[in-house]
Formats: structure tokens, C-alpha cells, sequence
């Protein structure tokens, strides 16, 4: 009875154990498609909920999705439809489910931004609208979404791009403006910080993060670059803390994270690269860990974590033998699922990571559970 207990628990932590000997760290999920050939992830929030856009069944017509928690798509029950006309794009998600993106209009006029209710499919009532009517309709695009709703993007004005914040429907109020040609906001945090990048007065593009709830500040704002001319922001934390990319002094593009609240530091904020020439950072979460797209040797790219001060390979993290090569990492939450991109060679799906617990809290559990065996033989 005592050998039968003890060589069950064994093999029962030796179960559990086995994918982190074998290096695995990371459950791979394929995210499939709305039915067609292609689907890119682009955010998820904390209850592993992803948004993106798919290729309709036998066409190149996409439509904005949204997954049930830590789910593959469900055609019959993912497309969120459009405002009207072909194509529309879901590019973020707060904790409460509401989703922000863009869809064109009726005859493909557009775009316009939108913002959805929770668990709701896109109405023609939630167009936030545009600065202008511009262009037949507009445009205007928001991406990030924070946790009371406000989203970050940008729209025209007199024929120039410029960021926005928003919380709908989309005002002059919202302009964030510029100090140069355009603007464009991608992300927002939960202090109505946004980033992004700004074309300078000489023509650059540089990397922006506002104060919370201002507009863009030319003299404090401008984050800089990691040593050349140019740089861009996509993502950042509730400390301040911005990532994306920038030119170093050589010329190459490498992904950079800065510290909380402060401009872009040659000397610190480089995250390097997997072996090849360039990478890009698209997301951070509240613990500071941040993925994104590096070069490896090869010349290929591949999706990265960087956490701890260490860039990874995350194809180096999941199971062997998934048919899938990740080639871009677009978001991770605080749980650190990650979603982005992974190609077969034909096909491009969004995927979903989800950490595989610690060898040490699987270790934790065993010792519980002989522990519970133990006393409940003492008790016979």
C-alpha cells in the first residue's frame, strides 16, 4: 500500500516535472482562423481573452475576432462583423472586455475607429467617428485601450496625421497634436499615458510618451533614439516604462525599453538582438517584461521575451515539433501569456503562450501532496 502511494506520487511528479526538463516553458496554442487561410493576434488581456483580424473562408476579406478566454477561434461565434463595409481590425482589449479597432464604412469608405461593449459584436452605433471628414469619411484608427476606456490612435486634420486620445466619440478635443508634420498614437496606459512616434520639425520620426491626460509636450516628450536618427514607441507600462524600437549609432534598428518616466539611454535601454542584425519590441507588461521580433543569425525573425535582462527565442520555449516557427510576439499580460505570429511556411496563424508552471511550485505541490498521503496513513 505504502510502495503503491509513494511510486504513484513519483510518477505523478515526474509527469508533471517532465516538460520543464525537457525545456519546455511555454504550452504552444495554434489560434486557427475565422475560416480562411490567415490570422494575426494582435492584444490580450488579463483573463487571456486575444483580439486581432482573420481572413474570411476563401478570401483575402478580413474581420475583426475575439476569442473566449485562452481559447482557439470559433468562427460561428468570433467575427465581430464590421461598420458596414469589407474589413475591420480589433487591436485592443481591456479587463473588462471592451475592445477597441477600426473598420471601414459602407462602399470601404474609411476607416473609422470603433469601441465595442463586452461580448458584443460591432454595431454601426459604436463609429467613435474622426476629427474630420476628410478622405469621403475620415480616417481614424485607435489601437491600445486602457482600463476606463480611453484608447490611443490618430485621425486626420487638414490633411495631416495626429494622435489622439479618446474615450469616444472622437472630438478636436482628443487631438493630441505635434510639433512637426504628424503624430500617431499606439498605446495607453491605465494613467492616460500615450505613446507613440511624432515626425520632428527636420523631418524625423521620433518616439513619444505623454504626461498623463496632456498632449504632447515638444520640449519633454520626445523620448529619442538609442544613438541615430530615428525611433518608435508601441507599447507602455503603468510606470512609465516604453518600449519599441530605435536606429543605434551604426544605423541598425534594436528593440529599447526605457526606464519609468524618462527619455531613451543609449547606454541602457538597448535590449539587443537574437544573433541578427535588428529587433523591434511591440509590448510590455506591469512586470516589465517585453516581447517583440529580433533577427536571428539566419536573417530570419523570430518572436522574443526579454525578461530578467536576458532576450530569448521563444521557439526555444515551447514543445518541439508544433509544425509552427513564432515569428513575431505582439502582446503579453501580466500572467504572461503571450500572443503573436507563427508561420508553417505557407500559412501565417496567431498563436497563444501560456507559461507552464515553475519546477519549483510543481515541486511545492508534490511535497504537499505526500505530505496529505503521510498523514492520512498515520491516521489507519
Amino acid at each position: 500500500m505504502r510502495t503503491r502511494a509513494v511510486a504513484g506520487l513519483t510518477t505523478l511528479v515526474l509527469v508533471w516535472l517532465s516538460p520543464m526538463v525537457l525545456g519546455q516553458e511555454y504550452n504552444f496554442l495554434d489560434l486557427g482562423t475565422l475560416g480562411g487561410s490567415n490570422s494575426w493576434a494582435v492584444a490580450i488581456n488579463n483573463s487571456g481573452v486575444v483580439v486581432g483580424r482573420s481572413y474570411l473562408p476563401g478570401s483575402t476579406v478580413w474581420h475583426a475576432f475575439r476569442t473566449s478566454s485562452s481559447s482557439p477561434i470559433n468562427p460561428a461565434t468570433d467575427d465581430l462583423g464590421t461598420l458596414g463595409g469589407s474589413y475591420s481590425v480589433a487591436a485592443g482589449i481591456n479587463d473588462a472586455g471592451i475592445v477597441s479597432g477600426y473598420s471601414w464604412l459602407p462602399g470601404n469608405k474609411g476607416p473609422h475607429a470603433f469601441r465595442i461593449s463586452p461580448n458584443s459584436v460591432i454595431h454601426t452605433t459604436d463609429d467613435i467617428g474622426a476629427f474630420s471628414s476628410e478622405y469621403g469619411t475620415g480616417p481614424s484608427y485607435v489601437y491600445g485601450i486602457n482600463a476606463s476606456g480611453q484608447m490611443a490612435g490618430n485621425s486626420n486634420v487638414s490633411g495631416r496625421t495626429h494622435a489622439l486620445r479618446s474615450i469616444g466619440p472622437i472630438t478636436i478635443a482628443d487631438d493630441l497634436g505635434t510639433p512637426g508634420s504628424d503624430s500617431y498614437g499606439q498605446a495607453i496606459n491605465d494613467l492616460g499615458q500615450v505613446v507613440g512616434y511624432i515626425t520632428t520639425p527636420g523631418g524625423l520620426n521620433h518616439a513619444f510618451r505623454t504626461a498623463p491626460n496632456m498632449p504632447i509636450n515638444t520640449v519633454t516628450d520626445d523620448l529619442g533614439t538609442l544613438g541615430g536618427n530615428m525611433s518608435y514607441a508601441y507599447g507602455i507600462d503603468n510606470s512609465g516604462r516604453v518600449v519599441g524600437w530605435a536606429h543605434t549609432s551604426t544605423g541598425q534598428a534594436h528593440a529599447f525599453r526605457t526606464a519609468p518616466n524618462s527619455p531613451t539611454s543609449p547606454s541602457t535601454d538597448d535590449l539587443g538582438t537574437l544573433g541578427g542584425a535588428t529587433s523591434m519590441a511591440f509590448a510590455i507588461n506591469n512586470l516589465g517584461d517585453t516581447v517583440g521580433s529580433s533577427a536571428i543569425p539566419s536573417g530570419i525573425n523570430h518572436a522574443f521575451l526579454y525578461t530578467s535582462g536576458t532576450m530569448k527565442d521563444l521557439n526555444s520555449m515551447i514543445p518541439a515539433g508544433t509544425g509552427w516557427t513564432l515569428v513575431q510576439a505582439y502582446d503579453i499580460n501580466d500572467n504572461g501569456q503571450i500572443i503573436g505570429q507563427a508561420t508553417d511556411g505557407v500559412n501565417t496563424h496567431g498563436f497563444l503562450l501560456t507559461p507552464v508552471p515553475e519546477p519549483a511550485t510543481l515541486s511545492l505541490l508534490a511535497l504537499g501532496g505526500l505530505a496529505m498521503m503521510r498523514r492520512r496513513r498515520h491516521r489507519k
